[in-house]
């Protein structure tokens, strides 16, 4: 997760417009938190010197769609507990997070642009 991650940031860190990230660093140590796990020094290291712009997006789970497949595994109880450590990260991190509101995609990508003011 953390090398596709750097790998992805990597490759976009010269863009000239707007880019956005699935996931991001941050999100590693994250998981790595809620699930106890150890991780390199390196990490950490890239998670403070790969910088993404400084508001960055999350979408809260959203209940009334939520479902758990064979990608998303969590139940909607771990996806809350996984939202509110990722917001604590990217705190911890200097992130200001803005929450995507619930919505038709349309909605939430005009909240998106506005929010950028593309």
């Amino acid at each position: 997760m953390l090398k596709k991650s750097a790998e992805d940031y990597l490759a976009h860190s010269g863009a000239v417009h707007v880019t956005f990230f699935d996931r991001g660093i941050p999100d590693t140590i994250t998981h790595a938190r809620i699930n106890k796990l150890r991780l390199s020094e390196e990490a950490y290291l890239q998670a403070q010197t790969h910088r993404y712009n400084r508001k960055v997006f999350l979408a809260p789970p959203w209940q009334q769609i939520y479902e758990t497949d064979a990608e998303r595994k969590q139940t909607f109880e771990e996806a809350l507990v996984s939202f509110r450590r990722n917001k604590e990260v990217y705190t911890e991190y200097g992130y200001d997070h803005v929450e995507i509101p619930v919505g038709t995609v349309e909605t939430r990508v005009d909240f998106i642009l506005a929010s950028i003011q593309v």
